[in-house]
């Protein structure tokens, strides 16, 4: 009687172990990388939250203003009415062509310009050269729903 031949056949241990060990590391390469694009994607989303958070206790008032129409100057002061420091200070000025937008911190017609946080229960001036026919002009900072100047001249 003939012997069948034995027809089972395996993967040696040390194939199996590398192929168990490769496919570990590469669900854990998958998994490692959702996880930073996760926790990214969270951090920036409880960042941008506080910093709203933060608005609300955020207020701004004109002390005065003068605008002079013969030498195109606006001469602002602001005052920081809220309990944080305010900064990024954009003046829009309206007229009746269009609004125009002006960056109080780094732009060249600002005389004096400050590209620093406003502390809160301090004023700051501001000189801005170069405004003609305007009819009205706001003034936000970082946080714009919370604190802004409004006036129509």
């Amino acid at each position: 009687m003939a012997h069948k031949a034995d027809i089972r056949k395996g993967v040696s241990p040390l194939v199996a172990s590398v192929l168990l060990i490769s496919f570990t590391m590469a669900i854990a390469a998958i998994l490692a990388t959702w996880a930073t694009q996760y926790m990214t994607q969270q951090t920036s989303t409880l960042t941008t939250k506080g910093n709203e958070a933060n608005c609300v206790y955020a207020r701004m008032s004109l002390d005065t203003y003068t605008y002079d129409k013969n030498s195109n100057q606006l001469i602002l002061i602001i005052n920081n009415d809220g309990r944080i420091g305010l900064q990024n200070f954009t003046l829009f000025l309206y007229n009746g062509s269009g609004i125009g937008r002006i960056s109080l911190d780094t732009d060249n017609s600002v005389i004096g310009k400050q590209n620093t946080t406003l502390p809160a229960g301090e004023p700051r001036s501001f000189i801005v050269n170069g405004v003609s026919n305007i009819t009205r002009f706001r003034v936000v900072s970082n946080c714009p729903e919370y604190s802004f100047v409004d006036k129509t001249v």
